[in-house]
């Protein structure tokens, strides 16, 4: 989850009792949840993406202009 969303949730429960406390600590929830699902599933494609990039360059081509 991170730290982030820890505190989040930290801070949602330590709300006092209040007509909005339930809402406030769904709300806090669904977003900590919906956060760590999306970068659960981008991190493998942008990982994928980078090493992309990072291949080394075919010592049969020419190298890039220095200028």
């Amino acid at each position: 989850m991170g730290l982030r969303g820890a505190i989040s949730l930290a801070l949602a429960l330590s709300l006092p009792p209040g007509p909005y406390r339930d809402t406030l600590l769904g709300v806090t929830v669904v977003l900590v949840v919906f956060i760590v699902v999306v970068q659960g599933l981008t991190l493998g494609p942008l990982a994928a993406r980078l090493r992309k990039g990072l291949r080394p360059a075919d010592p049969a081509s020419p190298p890039p202009d220095a200028g």
